[in-house]
């Protein structure tokens, strides 16, 4: 049987009892119409269960936690459940793992939503245990966007980017490798710079672009090397150590040189004049050639080694040949 203890006292009266005792049954404090309040003006307020406590609103109201100071929650189970109608929503673990404060969702397909005061989703994680932040803020430098970090950010995984990848600062590296020993660098009013001696590769390994020493770069290929363009502009010495096959023209234009033809450079077929040729070799002019003349120059000699047909003959001057 409950006992019941109702509201007899007028508002000025008091009770000098230290301890209000009903014995073993449960205790109602029932008004009609009016509040209950239990005030303990000189200490702390207690309302102990040995088996549990239930604050419970069973007809309407909400239930309202009101502190002047702060309102602490001290569970030495661990955790504090939310609950909606009876079913548990959500969980704050608070020694379940060591060093670890766990907030975990009670119903299997929920998100966990952040919102703004005005409802804007801010971020949510997703149910199948990823982070989405739907806010589609630009970025245009390092303190805007959607998602902005104050430090560096470290990914496991392959990397997907919708649109532009920009590297603000001056001289910033975009590394490759375990041990980032290829690096690209940007180097400042200039370009990028690929370190040492990397290279760059195309199809596989055999063709590439690189520097192997100082000053200098090798284009290397194990087939052929093909450059395709209307003019190609060489300023400089060429040096070939193959064949060399053309199969259009040979323009050498105004080099006094031009074109070498031996090992030491001193026999050249040149064409200082326009409309002459000329012919040096052991670095003495031998010979030239005009539209209609062949003329050996003073010092040189045509010499027969054997018979010649048809026959060479000389009128004055000119020398005839009978071809």
């Amino acid at each position: 049987m409950s006992a019941r203890l109702r509201t007899v006292l007028t508002p000025a009266a008091s009770s000098a009892a230290d301890d209000i005792s009903t014995g073993d049954g449960a205790v109602n404090i029932v008004t009609s119409s009016g509040a209950v309040l239990l005030d303990s003006q000189a200490s702390t307020t207690t309302v102990d269960g040995h088996t549990g406590v239930t604050v419970q609103s069973t007809n309407s109201g909400d239930i309202t936690l009101d502190s002047v100071a702060d309102i602490v929650v001290d569970a030495a189970g661990g955790n504090v459940e939310f609950k909606d109608a009876g079913t548990l929503q959500l969980t704050l673990d608070m020694d379940g793992t060591a060093g670890e404060q766990i907030i975990q969702l009670g119903v299997n397909s929920d998100d966990l939503v952040f919102k703004q005061y005005d409802g804007t989703e801010v971020f949510r994680m997703e149910d199948g245990a990823y982070l989405n932040v739907s806010n589609t803020t630009a970025s245009s430098s390092a303190t805007t966007g959607s998602a902005i970090f104050g430090g560096g950010i470290g990914v496991a995984a392959d990397v997907f980017v919708g649109d532009d990848l920009t590297l603000i600062s001056d001289s910033a590296v975009l590394g490759f490798g375990a041990d980032t020993d290829t690096t690209l660098t940007h180097t400042d009013g200039t370009g990028l710079t690929l370190n040492s001696t990397s290279k760059l590769c195309f199809y596989d390994t055999a063709l590439y672009i690189h520097s192997s020493t100082d000053g200098q770069l090798d284009l290397v290929a194990d087939t052929e090397i093909q450059i395709a363009a209307t003019t190609i502009d060489i300023n400089g010495a060429v040096d070939i150590s193959g064949n060399t096959t053309f199969g259009g023209l040979v323009d050498v234009n105004g080099v006094a040189d031009g074109l070498v033809i031996d090992a030491d450079g001193d026999t050249t077929i040149s064409s200082p004049t326009d409309d002459q040729i000329d012919f040096e070799i052991s670095g003495a002019d031998d010979f030239t050639m005009t539209a209609n003349t062949f003329t050996i120059l003073a010092g040189s000699t045509i010499v027969n080694s054997g018979t010649m047909s048809p026959d060479i003959s000389s009128t004055g001057k000119a020398m005839v040949l009978g071809f």
